[in-house]
């Protein structure tokens, strides 16, 4: 091997108990060490560039959407290799976990006017934004404008707690205010 003694003694050593988690699954009680600490160790001990992680193949194995909410169980295989010196270490593992979320509300999405009266009902979110961005290019004074988002507010904080992906901050500028691009 072409570890060090001193990368040798750290490979060997026990883990720090702090750093240990656990859970329970299926009545038992799992012990794990989180992903951003394995990183940090490795990167102690190897140093950044010798050593790199791959996901070789990840899947969802299983999923339901039932009553509101969304179950997967993912696998994956990863593969960890380290250099030292002309020597490669090839390590492979593979793990699983299960996740669980709220499946994103139905509509209808009810845009509601500066008021608070319903305007008009839509069936799909990307409809309703279609729907409020008109309403708020039409506002005739800065107080419609606030009126009119404040009582859309909590149907787009709805839509926007259930979204999946990230908000593209850009999309949501040109939304807002379309005149300056």
């Amino acid at each position: 091997m072409a570890f060090t003694d001193s990368q040798m003694r750290l490979l060997k050593a026990k883990l720090d108990p702090r750093y240990i988690r656990t859970r329970n699954s299926n009545g038992c009680t799992l012990s794990y060490v989180e992903g951003w600490h394995a990183i940090a160790e490795a990167n102690r001990i190897f140093g950044y560039e010798a050593w790199d992680r791959r996901t070789v193949r990840a899947s969802c194995v299983w999923s339901e959407a039932k009553g509101g909410s969304y179950r997967a169980v993912y696998t994956a295989k990863v593969r960890i290799t380290v250099r030292a010196g002309a020597v490669k270490v090839v390590r492979e593992g593979s793990g699983s976990c299960e996740a669980s979320a709220a499946t994103m509300p139905s509509g209808p999405w009810v845009l509601r006017s500066a008021g608070g009266l319903s305007v008009s009902s839509h069936d799909v979110p990307t409809a309703f934004i279609v729907a409020l961005r008109q309403a708020m290019t039409e506002a005739k004074d800065i107080e419609l404008l606030y009126d009119l988002w404040e009582k859309n507010i909590d149907t787009l904080r709805a839509l926007h707690r259930s979204s999946k992906e990230e908000p593209d901050l850009e999309q949501i500028h040109k939304f807002c205010c379309p005149h300056r691009h």
